[in-house]
């Protein structure tokens, strides 16, 4: 992994603990940490699971030591405590086991899950940035062009588009070509 990914990685780890100690949102920390790794990395969804099944694991070396240490203190003080009618120590460190080896296992599953997610997210702000630098720099596209790109696309409905094209032609007519922007932001 490069050292992006290590950084980013570091980060979402902080971010899961961070989220772990808020009631609630502790149960999706995880995802929200990987998420958070994929989306300050810029990575792909294939990279942004990387990202964040590496969050998970740092995640993982906080985590587990708490949970040995927690887990040492109950069994210390439960076994001070007079057996009346409980489960045997057998039974309760058997959940211990059970909830520790799913936390090794859900972690950074959920982590990598998060950063598929801040992958996505980064893959959908490429494009959206993508568009607009196209647009704005090397104005390849009129107004029409854009608005016949958009009723194709299926963003607007063919009344919507005829009511768009009619006023970009009106203004033209009487105006030219300078208001074609404005109203077309405008009509949207």
């Amino acid at each position: 992994m490069n050292r992006r990914l290590d950084v980013a990685a570091a980060i979402g780890a902080g971010v899961t603990l961070v989220a772990g100690i808020v009631p609630f949102v502790q149960l999706v920390a995880p995802v929200i940490g990987g998420g958070v790794a994929a989306y300050v990395s810029d990575a792909s969804p294939e990279d942004g699971i990387k990202a964040g099944g590496a969050a998970g694991l740092l995640a993982l070396l906080v985590y587990v030591p708490l949970f040995v240490v927690g887990s040492v203190a109950f069994i210390s003080f439960t076994a001070t405590l007079p057996t009346a009618s409980g489960p045997d120590a057998g039974v309760g460190a058997t959940i211990l086991l059970a909830t520790l080896l799913s936390t090794i296992i859900l972690v950074p599953t959920a982590s990598a899950l998060g950063g598929a997610f801040g992958g996505v997210a980064n893959e959908r702000r490429e494009q959206v940035v993508d568009t607009r630098t196209t647009d704005a720099e090397t104005g390849s596209e009129t107004p029409i062009e854009r608005l016949e790109q958009r009723y194709v696309d299926g963003e607007i409905e063919e009344a919507r588009f005829e009511s768009q094209l009619d006023t970009i032609l009106r203004n033209r007519a009487e105006h030219g070509d300078e208001n074609d922007e404005t109203l077309l932001t405008e009509n949207e």
